[in-house]
């Protein structure tokens, strides 16, 4: 194991020590065919990094070749609603780098090789889509989503993705990550970084238009430079 991932180990031990609520994750997650129960969310994430460790323990290769890709918006993959007294205990009921990490011998047993991520950056908040934004909206292209790490868990958003990646990694799995380069949140620091790679709108131009936006044309001089 890593220095980051024995780091981790340490973490989810110290805070199995402490008194939680009872949590539930979905059966197939831990082998199962229904429902399981765990005493707490720490004893859930030690047992399956228990078995992600078992699993460091054969060697794995990667075959471009016979790679079979799953495609996981971390948000969403792990959602679960683990208990209502899990969710008062801080646990997250939405999807985080670490319950994603905890169903890497899942993904394994099914084939996956190849885990294609879609955006991980921080979100807009403003002008958002519902509760939690989408993730086309980066607000800043080099900052992770913090909703993505378990807070009760003392390591950085970064850290936790670290060891999902170096997981990954010991189980021959290979991750790929998805850029937004299209799109951005109204609130998006590029913006503020880097106008000159934006297209603007004029406003009083569109109000001149009755208010409809019609697409940019560029002349083949435009493009080139």
């Amino acid at each position: 194991m890593t220095p980051l991932l024995r780091r981790l180990r340490a973490i989810i031990e110290q805070l199995d020590r402490s008194a939680w609520h009872p949590y539930s994750v979905p059966g197939k997650w831990v082998g199962s065919d229904r429902r399981v129960v765990f005493p707490s969310a720490p004893s859930y994430l030690r047992h399956q990094l228990d078995r992600v460790e078992s699993l460091m323990r054969t060697r794995h290769t990667w075959n471009a070749r016979e790679a079979v890709l799953y495609n996981a918006s971390v948000r969403h993959v792990t959602s679960y609603d683990h208990g209502d007294r899990a969710k008062l205990d801080g646990w997250r009921t939405t999807g985080t780098f670490l319950k994603l990490l905890t169903i890497l011998p899942y993904l394994r047993q099914m084939g996956v090789t190849t885990i294609l991520l879609l955006p991980i950056t921080e979100i807009g908040r403003v002008g958002k889509k519902g509760e939690y934004g989408s993730p086309y909206a980066a607000r800043h292209p080099y900052r992770i989503d913090e909703m993505l790490a378990e807070p009760l868990v003392d390591m950085s958003v970064d850290d936790q993705a670290r060891a999902f990646v170096e997981a990954c990694h010991f189980l021959g799995m290979k991750v790929v990550l998805e850029v937004v380069l299209r799109t951005a949140s109204v609130d998006s620091e590029l913006a503020r970084m880097r106008p000159e790679w934006f297209y603007w709108i004029d406003e009083a131009e569109l109000e001149r238009q009755g208010g409809v936006f019609t697409a940019p044309t560029f002349a083949d001089d435009d493009i080139s430079t």
